[in-house]
């Protein structure tokens, strides 16, 4: 007799309505399951660690900010490890720093449009088009000269070159990428200072969902 196997069923609590105390019941039994099996031990701890780290850094750069409007170079850097080692996109979404350099000079001017267009368009989408502007504002280039935000990209790139230069196996990740200058480039105009909570991570979404192809020959020297 021939055997057919039975389906699987699922079931998408999340599509459950609950409210009230039962809702407490549920996040009681997520948190059970989530501490009880090791990998999501592991991946729950990370991800509680990650956000008190991005909350710690947040914090400080705002009372920082108000506090003292020039923060000094060192303290900027501090607290942009801090948050981008928290909350910034993981390497399946960045762009290594040796493969933007192999790029077409054209392709890399490209590539910083697309960072600037998926910037401005997270931040609308999380209300805050004052913040769109001034990131358009801020790579809105006058003549031939480049944008304010070019040159910040570009001191940022030269940083992070440096910094792979002299610790080959240095733990920051975000050091070795493009997207991680780009970080520097908000944080330096003190834009990272009022970042809606989601931001990095709708930037990481978008990353993976519309990802940034190289459209010329890469460069062989």
């Amino acid at each position: 007799m021939e055997r057919h196997s039975k389906p699987i069923l699922s079931i998408n609590s999340s599509a459950i309505p609950v409210a009230g105390i039962g809702a407490v019941g549920m996040l009681a039994v997520a948190a059970i399951m989530a501490t009880s099996f090791p990998l999501t031990r592991v991946v729950t701890l990370f991800g509680a660690l990650g956000g008190v780290l991005g909350g710690i850094a947040l914090i400080l750069y705002r009372q920082m900010a108000r506090s003292s409007p020039r923060l000094t170079h060192l303290t900027k850097t501090l607290v942009l490890v801090l948050l981008a080692t928290a909350w910034y996109p993981r390497a399946a979404t960045a762009m290594e720093l040796a493969f933007y350099d192999q790029m077409a000079v054209q392709d890399q001017k490209e590539y910083l449009k697309y960072l600037v267009r998926t910037t401005e368009q997270v931040l609308t989408e999380e209300g805050r088009s004052d913040l769109a502007k001034q990131v358009k504002l801020l790579f809105k280039a006058s003549g031939k000269k480049v944008s304010t935000g070019e040159a910040l990209f570009q001191a940022g790139m030269k940083m992070h070159r440096d910094y792979v230069i002299e610790h080959p196996d240095g733990p920051l990740q975000f050091m070795r990428s493009a997207e991680g200058a780009f970080m520097y480039v908000l944080a330096e105009s003190r834009i990272a200072n009022s970042l809606p909570h989601a931001f990095l991570h709708r930037m990481e979404q978008l990353y993976r969902e519309k990802p940034f192809w190289a459209t010329r020959p890469l460069r062989t020297n």
